[in-house]
Order: structure tokens, then C-alpha cells, then sequence
């Protein structure tokens, strides 16, 4: 694609209109990242998955619109700055036909529209074998800004577009949601099990949060991940809460790694790199845990490697 005419066709353009493909061409960019486009292609069986990564998400863009929208939906998650909350729901099958996914749209649609965030909202879900993919597009609160036209001041109001994603993994029967909102989080999770996996109760489980916890890393240090390809493992900043009531928290960090002793009190959130051998080189993977099931690490590089070794070690409970 020539640039230049890109831009020659663009000035000729009306200013609605241009704004309309210039995001669609943003989108497209956007899928390139981690080569999301080529993962999405080669999931679903797209002819020249493996091809340059820009062209792969022209051709989605153009002729395979519903993989399209599952790598846009898998940019959302990767890509977002929120944490992602994960949640053992026991259930190893999810049923997802066209009756349950319009139930689910339309119960979603109701729940925003009570709170005043508008009456739209889309629903794209991708049902594979081992994995359920669920993109929620939805409105926010109105917003309202001032805005000097001249010498005059005009109130415009709009609405943010805002796309939440569920992803279930059926193997070990982990939920992991990306929302901005935990009140819209609790919701999901009561949502998706009782029209997803058909039992509303799934979600009050006790152990339903019980995902991450960091008393290894207290009571068995840091020197543990030096197997496979985790090569190194090292405590970036931890918080710790004393067991005496009223006592402020403590922050570790660097040098102060001694002081993860459990009698000074519980490691709370952990910030950790690892390191990890691909190749015969060395990439190091930051991220957090915050106990017991809030994370960032599923949006990273390497994050199944990292798992395993977490799970291997009692980090990971599920």
C-alpha cells in the first residue's frame, strides 16, 4: 500500500468520513502488535497466516471481519493498562450456543442502560476447545466539556466506548476478566456462571478467588526458579503487613529482601521479574500478584512458562 496515495485519497476525503478510516487503519496497527494477526489467522485456519504481519491484518480487516474483532479483542486484553482478576469457577465446559449468547447480550445490555451508561452493547464470543473468548462493547457515563467556539462556550457531552473481555480457560477452569470496574467484575462473574456455565452458585464459592499466593516466596525465598527456562527470578518491590493492628505496612526492596522473614508479617503483593532463556538469550518479564487473584502477568510474554514455574512452586493454586 503506497502511503502517499493513502494520504492523496485521505484530503479528499470529508471530515466524518476520514476520522471513520483512520481508526479502522488504527485498529489494523494495533493488531500488529505481538503479531496478534498472524495468531488470529493461524487460530482460525486463514490462508497466509504466516505472511508479513501488516498484511495478514489488512486481509482480516477486509475479508475475515469475525477474526478481525477476536484479535482486536485479544489486543484489549493484552494492551490494557488494568490488572486482570482471575476466578476458579470448578466447571471443566462452557455451552455458548446462539440462544445463551443472546441471553447474555441482552442481560448485559439491561445492567448498563440501568446505570446510565446507554443502550448499546455488543457481544462477540469465540468458542474453542480449550478456551472462551467473550468481548464486551459497551458505553460509559455520559461526560460533558466545555469547548470555546469564537468567543462563544459550547457544552458538548459524549460517551466513551469501553470493551471488557472474559477469557475462560476450561482446562483448569480459570475465569479471567478485564473490566474497569470491580462492581461490573462481580457482575461478570455471577453473569457468566449462572448463563454460561448454568450454576449461579459457582461465583459465591469460597474458594472462588483462592488463585495466588506469595507465602512460598516468605517462607522458601528466591531462589527457587532455576529450572527449565526460568532462569532467575528476582523481587522488584513487595508489601508487607505487619501482624501487629495498627502498624504501618512495610515496602521491600532491593537490599531489604531479608526482610520477608514471615515473623515480620505477610507478604501482600509482589512485584517480580524473571528471566528467561529462548533462544540462547535472555529476556526478563516484569509483573505483579496481589493475592488472592489479581495479576498482570497473564498479558505478558512468556506468561505460560512463568505459570507453570509458579504453579510448580505453589504461587499458582490453580
Amino acid at each position: 500500500m503506497n502511503p502517499d496515495y493513502v494520504l492523496y485519497v485521505l484530503d479528499q476525503t470529508d471530515e466524518t468520513l476520514r476520522t471513520v478510516i483512520i481508526e479502522d487503519f488504527h485498529r489494523m496497527h494495533a493488531i500488529c502488535y505481538r503479531e496478534l494477526a498472524n495468531m488470529a489467522a493461524r487460530r482460525f485456519g486463514v490462508p497466509g497466516c504466516d505472511g508479513k504481519t501488516e498484511v495478514v491484518a489488512l486481509s482480516l480487516f477486509l475479508d475475515h471481519p469475525r477474526v478481525f474483532e477476536f484479535a482486536w479483542a485479544i489486543y484489549s486484553y493484552t494492551a490494557s493498562y488494568a490488572n486482570i482478576s482471575q476466578h476458579w469457577l470448578q466447571r471443566h465446559y462452557a455451552r455458548t450456543g446462539h440462544e445463551t449468547a443472546a441471553n447474555l447480550e441482552a442481560e448485559l445490555q439491561s445492567y448498563f442502560a440501568a446505570q446510565g451508561r446507554g443502550d448499546e452493547c455488543r457481544l462477540h464470543v469465540y468458542d474453542e476447545p480449550d478456551e472462551l473468548v467473550i468481548s464486551v462493547l459497551h458505553g460509559s457515563h455520559l461526560r460533558t466539556i466545555a469547548c470555546l467556539v469564537g468567543h462563544e462556550v459550547t457544552v458538548n457531552q459524549f460517551r466513551l466506548a469501553c470493551e471488557d473481555v472474559l477469557i475462560y480457560d476450561k482446562p483448569r477452569a480459570l475465569l479471567s476478566v478485564k473490566v474497569s470496574t470491580p462492581r461490573d467484575r462481580e457482575y461478570y462473574v455471577h453473569c457468566f456462571a449462572r448463563l454460561i456455565l448454568g450454576d449461579e452458585a459457582l461465583a459465591d464459592h469460597p474458594e472462588r478467588d483462592q488463585v495466588y499466593t506469595l507465602q512460598p516466596l516468605q517462607t522458601d525465598g528466591l531462589r527457587w526458579a532455576t529450572d527449565g527456562k526460568v532462569i532467575g527470578l528476582e523481587m522488584v518491590k513487595g508489601t508487607m503487613k505487619p501482624h501487629e493492628p495498627g502498624h504501618p505496612v512495610l515496602i521491600v526492596e532491593g537490599d531489604k529482601q531479608d526482610w520477608l522473614d514471615p515473623s515480620r508479617g505477610q507478604l501482600v503483593e509482589a512485584k517480580l521479574r524473571f528471566t528467561i532463556t529462548e533462544d540462547d538469550r535472555e529476556k526478563k518479564v516484569t509483573f505483579n500478584i496481589h493475592p488472592p487473584c489479581v495479576t498482570d502477568l497473564v498479558k505478558k510474554r512468556h506468561a505460560d512458562v512463568i505459570s507453570d514455574c509458579l504453579r510448580e512452586k505453589g504461587v499458582l493454586q490453580r
